[in-house]
């Protein structure tokens, strides 16, 4: 009964803490990319930008589409989405990333601390709310996307 419950704790734990955002979540924007410029400051001028950190090797397909991303910020004005890499892509990764046709916006090889792929929601310079795999990614993205009333307009 004892070890039954010695695992259920471990197993709490290690759920709770993969599914916990990392402390340093909000020192992602002071981090430098590798030509100089702190992230915060390369970000678009936009009310709401969405941050892709993905490392090359990460399925850019999975969770939620670079695609989907691209449509939630064609929907309204003041949105922008920008992809960081964590490492130079391989020559077989850039040509995947040439596919999506989505150009990084910055390399930061100091971010590979960070759990990738993530999104973080950016609202005035500073993270708002983030997701984390392709199941975090995707539920950030059903909360960054209004739903449809049963009359058929947004609330």
């Amino acid at each position: 009964m004892r070890s039954w419950n010695l695992a259920k704790t471990a197993i709490l734990c290690t759920v709770s803490l993969a599914c916990s955002r990392p402390p340093q979540t909000q020192s992602l924007l002071s981090l430098v990319s590798s030509d100089g410029r702190a992230l915060a400051k390369v970000l678009p001028k936009a009310e709401t930008v969405l941050l892709l950190v993905y490392d090359p090797a990460d399925c850019f397909s999975c969770g939620t589409p670079i695609g989907a991303w691209r449509t939630w910020e064609s929907e309204a004005v003041g949105r922008a989405v920008s992809l960081v890499l964590t490492r130079p892509p391989s020559p077989m990764e850039r040509q995947k990333l040439l596919a999506s046709r989505f150009e990084p916006l910055a390399l930061l090889e100091n971010a590979r601390a960070y759990r990738t792929p993530a999104a973080f929601q950016v609202i005035a310079g500073h993270i708002r709310d983030s997701g984390f795999g392709a199941i975090g990614i995707a539920s950030l993205k059903r909360r960054m996307t209004p739903s449809i009333a049963s009359n058929g307009k947004a609330p």
